[in-house]
């Protein structure tokens, strides 16, 4: 490396006495809990943050400036890397290794979950001033991406990768539903154009503000209602085939409503833990995916610290 060179790093990068190994997490999300275009014709999502995983260690090495990711797949996060060493301006290699608790192609956020875990790993190992908004400004030039660089339940653009407002923790959720088996790839899903019809902005604006209200109150009826309201709306774009099912189900054992991945295969009945009949409905919705044919899979909000095992 020539002098000019070593300077700039000496001016432009963290000392390297001061790089480490760094580790970040971030959370998936069980789909949405609405999905939609408001009047100013942007596309945007509220949050369901859940207690699955993304997990990152970035291990710096000063020899080379090769960045080598584990497993390879995780080419996103490759390139994720590679922008915000840049940005930076930081002349540094490694290696950067994800575990992942998230199904892939399954619109729990797993690739989200991967690129903030991973931003987060960089913060750590090289000490960046590198916050949500930051983050959020690297994905984009990825992907659309979910919110979860933001803590608890958002309003947010996810074409844009920008936070609309931030609404409140999540209250507990329990969440059992079923896969329906097949893989999407959002960043090709999202290409494909939605034709909404005329009232559909007006209508997903007044969905928004009353879910807001809801969360805000930990009103849990009304977050199921709309929850349910908006898996209605989405399949025209991304058909349910088990939908119809899960909200008879829902409604015979009384649950809280239904929510679904709208870019992904997932479709869930949302129950109240504190509910007095929680276990029975719990049985009842366990008793009948499987006659279905299907394997119940349990979530939880990431807000919930209690464990509620089948």
């Amino acid at each position: 490396m020539d002098s000019s060179l070593k300077q700039q790093e000496s001016i432009l990068s963290p000392s390297i006495s001061e790089y480490k190994v760094g580790n970040g997490k971030a959370n998936g999300t069980f789909g949405e809990l609405l999905q939609g275009i408001l009047p100013n014709q942007k596309n945007f999502m509220v949050t369901f943050p859940i207690n699955l995983f993304s997990y990152a260690t970035f291990v710096p090495d000063v020899s080379t400036s090769h960045i080598s990711v584990f497993p390879q797949e995780k080419k996103k996060s490759e390139i994720l890397t590679k922008i915000i060493l840049s940005h930076f301006q930081i002349y540094v290699g490694g290696n950067l290794i994800i575990n992942s608790d998230i199904p892939e192609g399954k619109g729990l956020a797993s690739s989200s979950a991967d690129l903030v875990a991973t931003a987060y790993a960089l913060r750590e190992s090289l000490n960046l001033p590198l916050g949500s908004e930051l983050i959020g400004d690297f994905i984009a030039k990825i992907e659309p991406t979910d919110g979860v660089m933001y803590e608890g339940s958002t309003s947010f653009y996810y074409k844009e990768v920008k936070i609309k407002d931030y609404i409140a923790d999540l209250p507990e959720i329990f969440i059992i539903a079923l896969d329906e088996g097949h893989k999407i790839d959002t960043l090709e899903y999202n290409k494909i154009p939605k034709v909404y019809t005329p009232f559909c902005p007006s209508k997903y604006e007044h969905m928004l503000s009353a879910i807001t209200k809801a969360i805000k109150t930990r009103d849990l009826e009304m977050i199921g209602q709309i929850s349910t309201e908006s898996a209605l709306m989405n399949q025209k774009f991304n058909h349910k085939s088990f939908l119809p099912l899960m909200i008879d189900l829902c409604e015979t054992i009384k649950g809280l409503g239904v929510a679904i991945a709208h870019s992904g295969s997932f479709v869930g009945i949302l129950l109240d833990p504190n509910s007095k009949d929680f276990i029975f409905q719990k049985n009842q919705c366990y008793s009948a995916i499987r006659q279905h044919g299907k394997e119940p899979r349990i979530f939880n909000t990431l807000a919930s610290t209690k464990s509620h095992p089948i």
